[in-house]
């Protein structure tokens, strides 16, 4: 029984691990690089742009309540 057990666990080890590499064309490798560039640029500006939006808010909202306090 033991024995059974050994075989199978190096069979499903041997099973596990690929020694082909994936072939890959070059267009296809630089496409996939533009890509996932093109996509951190954008969520680079993206996060810019809510961190603009935010601190425009905090600066409209400072101006009405500390500029006018007494103006209702």
């Amino acid at each position: 029984m033991r024995n059974d057990e050994d075989q199978e666990k190096q069979v499903l080890r041997n099973g596990d691990f690929e020694d082909e590499q994936p072939e890959w064309s070059e267009k296809k490798f630089n496409r996939m690089v533009w890509r996932t560039r093109v996509r951190l640029l954008s969520n680079a500006v993206g996060a810019l742009l809510l961190f603009y939006l935010l601190y425009v808010l905090y600066l409209s909202l400072s101006q009405i309540f500390f500029v006018y306090p007494g103006e209702e």
